[in-house]
């Protein structure tokens, strides 16, 4: 992948790792991140009778909704979130977690682990797998949290798709989510695992006034702008060739 006239990157992360470990001169290197469908992740096109009766089905009214969205594996940082939001429980008994995100069949016992991880820590955690209505599942959440632990996000879509439903964000401060994440502007950067500084996080981000979420994913991280910036890069890289 770093072998062509260009080479596209998707976040600063990125681009440092390419330069560290595969000697790619820099004046190759191309920003490209990855598009958000902003017209589907829009507030204005939620399915409402969705999301009450998902609300219904989890007893989720008045219930202040902490959400993290990703597959289950042990690099997402799932079990760092369970244990913030154990003490952030014990502060404010309001706060749920909602956990979602598909299995595979090689991370069921991981799965299991993280269940059993809930008990022990008494945690109110709902584990509610895989959905396709993941527009609403932003919608309903008060909080996203983006707890990425051993391994950073390439580029942190979770935090994207959140921001561009105007839901406000915490990520760990690494990886892709870096570039998406204006710290205590439109969202919370935290240190990687760092279990009481995530906690802490998730009981005071209701006294932040968060803004520019949607306007800054329209503005930097759209379909239309990953589009324009990869043909601008292909039309480059044909000059090569002349």
């Amino acid at each position: 992948m770093t072998q062509g006239d260009l080479v596209i990157y998707s976040s600063l992360s990125v681009k440092k790792y390419i330069l560290e470990n595969y000697g790619v001169e820099s004046h190759k290197l191309r920003y490209v991140p990855r598009g958000i469908d902003t017209e589907y992740f829009n507030t204005e096109q939620i399915d409402q009778q969705w999301i009450t009766e998902f609300k219904d089905f989890h007893n989720l009214h008045n219930r202040q909704i902490i959400t993290t969205v990703g597959r289950i594996t042990e690099w997402k940082g799932h079990d760092d979130f369970i244990r913030a939001i154990s003490l952030a429980q014990k502060s404010n008994p309001r706060i749920i977690a909602l956990i979602v995100g598909g299995v595979w069949h090689r991370k069921k016992d991981y799965l299991n682990e993280l269940k059993k991880l809930a008990i022990s820590c008494g945690a109110e955690v709902i584990f509610a797998g895989s959905h396709t209505h993941i527009r609403e599942i932003y919608e309903l959440s008060d909080l996203v949290v983006s707890p990425a632990s051993t391994k950073p996000e390439t580029f942190g879509r979770v935090a994207a798709e959140a921001l561009s439903m105007n839901t406000p964000v915490i990520a760990s401060n690494h990886g892709g989510s870096c570039d998406i994440i204006i710290n205590k502007v439109n969202g919370i950067l935290y240190s990687p695992k760092n279990i009481q500084e995530l906690s802490h996080n998730i009981l005071s981000y209701e006294h932040m006034s968060f803004r520019n979420m949607r306007e800054h994913i329209y503005k930097n991280f759209s379909l239309q702008v990953m589009l324009k910036l990869e043909i601008d890069v292909y039309t480059e890289a044909l000059k090569y060739k002349e």
